[in-house]
């Protein structure tokens, strides 16, 4: 899952993680910024987050970005 940052800002941070409340049922794989098909113009435009289901059904997701202007 990613959350992209709105347009004129980039992300300087960001997390994510599942919703289960047991941690043996979801792990995140990883998540780092990301930089979208602008060609490098904004280095990073938004947070992109992976977890990984191990048990359980229909848990969710969520993602966070925190984003400044990119002046």
């Amino acid at each position: 899952m990613r959350l992209q940052c709105p347009r004129g800002t980039r992300a300087i941070a960001g997390g994510g993680g599942g919703f289960s409340l047991d941690p043996r049922e979801q792990f995140v794989n990883y998540q780092r910024p990301f930089d979208s098909r602008d060609r490098g113009r904004v280095p990073e435009d938004g947070w992109i987050v992976f977890v990984n289901t191990v048990q359980g059904e229909g848990e969710g997701i969520g993602v966070e970005v925190i984003c400044v202007d990119k002046h």
